[in-house]
């Protein structure tokens, strides 16, 4: 992996994301020097895994925040409601900042924060990975070259897979709108972003959605279940068991459901903490307080008339995204990480770019399609080379994907009633 020009990152919020960043930007040459974490486990974590030195690791973001700005860049990886908190103070100490998505559930928050960062004269670059894969970089570039013509209409499907669903929405951080956001802002705000990048910047002047939860509930529990896996007759046949899923063999290699130790490294350790009524993991699918949708459609309109149509469903034995760009001149399909794509008229050609690109001696390039550590390193690219690409996802670019969800959510909740997008700046 080649390294590029040392940078120092700081980290507020070490769980999954966090965690990712941190070990991409040490793979690529730059040093973490601080994180910050009210997490006892995730702080060891820090010291223990990535040699971040016990000084520099905190519990508490005020404390963390009084030592002034500790690094050129801070990561911010805490949950979806605690962005807008941490963003302010951080811009207001001079950080430049690298925020996971979504910048904020309320959509006037990203809004002052993209005004905040022109007023201080800091960056802000939100973590709208796919951009930054190699199989959406490419067919962006088949879309520039201009040989496909004007583009009509995206199809988008995000899949999201049975197992995620089970774990991020409904037993796990993103279930409940309260405490997270809803579900297309904070899965599907990638894609919104992508349909956007695609379009060319292009604005969305009209949308409308409709979506509910309609399966993960307690009438839909099979008879006789019980509140919790490890007491339950259907713990080994049920789908959704929390030991089905969290044993499964392939579990390491799931980006989504990575446990970071959090549920034990062996089975048996495993199987403890399933057993525990406090973990919320340990829950019955069916019986937990999550509200997000299962499914949701939302329908587009750009202000050329091109239209984009987007679904998502928890029903899927995998987890990817199936993209079609329908052009007046030719197709593209993305289906994982294949594309595939004809001139009409010309040769059908298909390229699987993941394994094309993705080294696969290096895992850091198979999160989230290699989206993550080139997300990264554009990062580092921008600060210490002056590169810049459209691929950059400024706070001012990434806004018009939020508040394109934030008006499906309200159409949604209207039962699809058409919303037209009044943009704020």
């Amino acid at each position: 992996m080649e390294k590029l020009k040392k940078m120092t990152f700081a980290v507020l919020g070490f769980g999954g994301r966090g965690a990712t960043y941190t070990a991409c930007a040490q793979a690529l040459g730059s040093e973490v020097v601080a994180i910050c974490d009210p997490s006892e486990y995730s702080r060891n974590r820090a010291i223990n895994e990535f040699g971040i030195p016990a000084e520099n690791v905190f519990a508490d973001e005020d404390e963390f925040f009084a030592k002034g700005r500790l690094a050129d860049v801070l990561i911010i990886g805490t949950m979806d409601k605690d962005h807008y908190r941490g963003t302010m103070k951080a811009l207001d100490v001079g950080y430049n900042i690298l925020l996971e998505k979504p910048i904020s559930p309320d959509v006037n928050e990203c809004l002052e924060i993209a005004k905040k960062s022109k007023e201080v004269g800091r960056e802000v670059f939100v973590c709208h990975v796919m951009r930054y894969t190699p199989h959406f970089k490419y067919v962006k570039g088949l879309l520039d070259s201009g040989k496909f013509g004007k583009i009509l209409h995206i199809e988008a499907n995000e899949h999201v897979a049975y197992y995620h669903f089970a774990h991020s929405f409904c037993r796990g951080n993103w279930r409940n709108v309260e405490t997270s956001a809803p579900i297309l802002l904070a899965k599907s705000c990638h894609d919104m972003d992508a349909i956007c990048w695609l379009m060319d910047g292009k604005k969305c002047e009209v949308v409308s959605s409709m979506g509910d939860l309609v399966w993960f509930k307690e009438e839909n529990a099979p008879e006789g279940s019980s509140k919790f896996c490890f007491e339950c007759k259907y713990k080994d046949s049920c789908q959704y068991s929390a030991f089905k899923l969290y044993n499964n063999e392939e579990y390491e290699n799931i980006a989504a459901l990575a446990k970071h130790g959090r549920l034990g490294k062996t089975e048996e350790e495993i199987n403890k903490s399933l057993s525990d009524k406090n973990n919320v993991l340990a829950r019955c699918v069916y019986r937990c307080d999550n509200d997000v949708c299962d499914r949701q459609v939302v329908q587009m309109r750009f202000e050329d008339g091109t239209l984009a149509s987007f679904n998502l469903t928890a029903f899927t034995e995998d987890m990817h995204r199936d993209y079609s760009i329908y052009c007046s001149k030719g197709s593209i399909r993305i289906y994982g990480g294949v594309v595939t794509y004809q001139i009409f008229g010309e040769e059908r050609i298909e390229r699987n770019v993941l394994k094309e690109e993705i080294d696969d001696d290096v895992s850091l390039y198979k999160h989230h399609g290699g989206g993550d550590i080139r997300c990264v390193e554009s990062i580092i690219r921008y600060f210490t080379e002056g590169v810049k690409t459209s691929q950059l996802t400024s706070i001012d670019v990434s806004v018009m994907s939020h508040q394109i969800c934030h008006h499906a959510e309200i159409s949604r909740q209207k039962g699809g009633a058409q919303e037209k997008i009044i943009y704020k700046d």
